[in-house]
């Protein structure tokens, strides 16, 4: 298996990434990929200012992609995306974000809303540590299940992201099989994301029992991204990704907000096409 696409990476429009698109328009070309999509940060911040560079500007955005079609356009697709930020949460910016032309929408986890006390003069520390994780995976999987119901959006980001801060991911297969279920039902899926084997954990996000629970819920499909925020991490361990899924997956990417499957269509150099996204 080989991945062609790298459906999930961010440049300095996102406020943590740090080079600029054709930096990985030329790394994307050096490593053989077909095609690239830009999935920049949108994320706004509950109950705070949210500082500007989360919230970016979609024309200064889509000006770099389209000087970076004009120059890699006859050897690499390049596609135009965007993660959002818990869009159940925000429904007017999303419906914002959602109007524009966008090949391909994230939907991600990195709020996660809490209320939660501690008495420690009663609390042993392993009965606070266990009543904190305890509580910490409760809110996650709501927020998660909460997400997958709201719809409006293609991939689910990086669906054990929280062990990458110290938990163990807790696999909790009733409320994974309610998410995915609910994530297909509307027209989404679930991404392979490599960003983790560069912080050594064995597998990808996500791992591969939750992968084995997403299929019995009916998801055959997945796209493949990096989650580089630097250049050089563009399709950053891809070889260890395809050596651990089977082949039974269907991989893609989003073009104009429709899958296609990779080889189900040329590559479509030029990149310039792209449709109003309605998943």
């Amino acid at each position: 298996m080989r991945f062609t696409a790298d459906c999930h990476v961010h440049s300095n429009t996102s406020p943590d990434a740090t080079d600029e698109i054709a930096a990985y328009c030329q790394a994307a070309v050096e490593k053989g990929l077909s095609r690239i999509c830009f999935t920049n940060h949108y994320e706004v911040f509950p109950g705070d200012p949210t500082p500007a560079d989360f919230l970016f500007s979609y024309d200064a955005y889509r000006d770099e992609v389209e000087r970076a079609r004009d120059r890699f356009g006859d050897r690499l697709e390049i596609l135009m995306g965007v993660e959002f930020g818990a869009p159940h949460r925000h429904p007017r910016e999303f419906d914002r974000i959602r109007e524009k032309d966008f090949d391909m929408i994230i939907a991600s986890v990195h709020f996660l809303p809490m209320d939660f006390g501690i008495h420690w003069f009663w609390s042993p520390r392993a009965t606070v540590r266990k009543e904190v994780e305890d509580y910490f995976f409760q809110c996650y999987y709501r927020e998660m299940a909460d997400i997958a119901a709201y719809g409006g959006f293609h991939v689910l980001a990086h669906f054990d992201w929280p062990k990458r801060i110290g938990f163990p991911f807790r696999v909790e297969e009733d409320a994974c099989r309610g998410i995915f279920s609910a994530l297909l039902k509307n027209g989404a899926m679930l991404e392979v994301n490599t960003s983790a084997y560069g912080l050594d954990f064995e597998s990808a996000y996500p791992s591969p029992d939750l992968l084995d629970l997403y299929w019995q819920a009916g998801g055959r499909r997945l796209t493949v991204g990096s989650d580089a925020h630097r250049a050089e991490r563009v399709a950053a361990d891809f070889d260890r990704a395809a050596r651990d899924l089977d082949a039974k997956w269907e991989i893609g990417f989003f073009r104009g907000g429709k899958f296609i499957a990779n080889g189900g269509e040329a590559a479509g150099v030029g990149g310039g096409r792209i449709a109003h996204c309605n998943p």
